[in-house]
């Protein structure tokens, strides 16, 4: 997956997951999944381990948490089993 090649790609890897965004239909999948990049996206920080990668993942930390929070708010009144299929299936994908 995309998300894959954060730790030894990200400057390439990274804008690619983030543009395929757009493609998904729903702004709760789109809110979602820009949670889960930016997730990604700081657990790669963590595990480079390099001078400024701790803060670089605090700072997407909090932005996947403000992603999901914004995914919180959009998603459809369904209960929670439901939502979490329905997520995955609509862009998970995309991110491999």
């Amino acid at each position: 997956s995309l998300s894959d090649q954060f730790q030894t790609h990200m400057g390439r890897a990274l804008p690619a997951a983030i543009a395929l965004l757009p493609k998904l239909a729903e702004e709760y999948s789109r809110a979602y999944y820009h949670g889960v990049i930016f997730e990604r996206k700081a657990k790669a920080h963590l595990h480079r381990n390099g001078p400024d990668d701790r803060a670089a993942a605090h700072e997407a930390f909090r932005d996947a948490m403000q992603q999901y929070e914004k995914a919180e708010a959009l998603r459809p009144a369904r209960n929670d089993e439901e939502l979490k299929p329905r997520a995955r299936d609509s862009g998970e994908h995309m991110l491999e």
